[in-house]
């Protein structure tokens, strides 16, 4: 499963992604994920809501049960205006 947050670049920025529709969709894609199974997302934050939807899916991903899931988050830490910020989640083999 991949997310792509945030808005399309050139496009309308009030069609934007939603903290609350984000986590909801992350939480089912993840009851729905196969052992070994991997959801991506990139967190894409310049937007007008795109800080509350980066702080919002942090904070979720943070509190994955790490019996369950393994979660890596990855980001540009020399860049400036807002680089994108890439999650990886996968499903722990039983």
């Amino acid at each position: 499963v991949m997310f792509n947050l945030g808005y399309l670049p050139k496009g309308d920025h009030s069609i934007a992604t939603k903290a609350c529709t984000t986590i909801e969709a992350l939480r089912k894609s993840m009851e729905l994920l196969m052992d070994g199974g991997i959801i991506t997302i990139v967190i894409y934050y310049g937007g007008d809501s795109g800080f509350e939807e980066k702080e919002a899916v942090l904070e979720y991903v943070k509190a994955i049960d790490c019996r369950k899931y393994s979660v890596l988050v990855s980001d540009f830490v020399n860049q400036i205006n807002c680089p994108p910020i890439a999650v990886c989640i996968e499903k722990i083999r039983k």
